[in-house]
């Protein structure tokens, strides 16, 4: 295992402190030894370089963790102090950590959590799959998960994007636009979970269930949350053979579910304002 020297000057003496699987910047940035691929213990900020991994666990990250492009991480038990920034075509795992800030995306990115808390928002922008919750345990994200597009042309990328959001508290708003997928979004409605809470507006618009080679068709499926204003699902579609489901959900302001092809589908919600088209 490499360690790193941080030299401390004081009364004219040197102090040598090591770190595990590190190596360490002048600015207290330390960079995932590619040797151990491992972390753990305090750092300022940490980086995963392009290509590399590293396992990062029992670490305090006071600043950032950045992902480069192409890298892989599982985080566990482990807190960052203000963003965990994922570079392009990488991946990642976030189990019983906490990030203070922001989580962030990029093209054809992954992200699986189970009991993590993000402190600010959760942005993914065309990323490959959001996997949230479930049998790993429940996510909060303090306030707004937006997940927007998908990585490039269904008809030229070999992209496989699809999404399961469950035991997931979202504290402001839940969106997920302009997205493909070719295995299905589930969002809420999954077996044995505990029910999805968004505080304020659930909005699932332009969306497109595609189908896969291996698998047929797709759907897009919206159940079980409990959505503090408004929820809107419109403008989404399905191939023949896929489903559009808005069912279960437990709604205090209005809902909408319009311009939808095919027809949206799915057991009575409980709307407290107004219900324009959803069952």
């Amino acid at each position: 295992m490499k360690h790193v020297l941080v030299v401390l000057a004081c009364c004219g003496a040197f102090l040598a402190v090591s770190l595990p699987g590190a190596a360490a910047g002048d600015d207290g940035t330390n960079v995932c030894d590619q040797n151990t691929q491992t972390f753990s213990g305090t750092t300022t900020d940490l980086i995963v370089k392009t290509g590399g991994y590293c396992a990062i666990d029992n670490a305090t990250i006071t600043g950032s963790l950045i992902v480069q492009n192409g890298a892989s991480t599982d985080v566990t038990n482990s807190s960052i102090g203000y963003d965990e920034t994922i570079d392009g075509n990488s991946n990642d795992t976030l189990t019983n950590s906490t990030v203070g800030h922001d989580v962030k995306l990029q093209w054809d990115s992954q992200l699986a959590t189970g009991l993590a808390t993000i402190g600010n928002d959760l942005i993914a922008t065309h990323p490959s799959s959001i996997q949230i919750g479930g049998s790993g345990g429940h996510t909060t994200v303090g306030h707004d998960v937006v997940i927007t597009g998908s990585p490039g042309s269904p008809t030229k990328s070999d992209a496989f994007p699809f999404d399961s959001l469950c035991d997931l508290s979202v504290g402001n708003d839940l969106v997920m636009e302009n997205r493909w997928v070719k295995a299905g979004v589930t969002i809420g409605e999954c077996d044995g979970a505990p029910a999805t809470t968004v505080g304020h507006d659930l909005v699932v618009t332009n969306d497109a269930a595609l189908a896969s080679h291996h698998f047929g068709p797709s759907s897009l499926n919206v159940g079980e949350i409990q959505v503090g204003n408004d929820a809107t699902f419109s403008g989404n579609t399905a191939v023949p053979g896929g489903d559009l489901v808005f069912e279960d959900n437990t709604i205090a302001g209005d809902a909408t579910c319009v311009k939808n092809t095919p027809s949206v589908t799915g057991d009575p919600n409980t709307v407290g304002g107004t219900n324009n088209g959803c069952p």
